[in-house]
């Protein structure tokens, strides 16, 4: 993985990531998380990371859409 750019890219990152964890997919900013998880993952916020990819992975797992 490349080198972070700026310490303005891991402020974006964690606001992005502030924002899917408490709104999960019903945020506004739900298609930044590729990006954000990304420079999350330049700068090793491992367990961010972690988080972020439960919150990922559990909207496109089917039996999490029970309504």
């Amino acid at each position: 993985m490349s080198n972070p750019k700026s310490i303005e890219d891991l402020n974006w990152a964690l606001q992005i990531y502030s924002e899917l964890v408490k709104y999960g997919e019903r945020s506004s900013l739900w298609t930044q998380s590729e990006s954000c998880l990304k420079i999350l993952e330049s700068f090793e916020e491992y367990e961010k990371c972690e988080e972020l990819y439960r919150i990922l992975t559990k909207k496109k797992d089917p039996r999490n859409n029970s309504k």
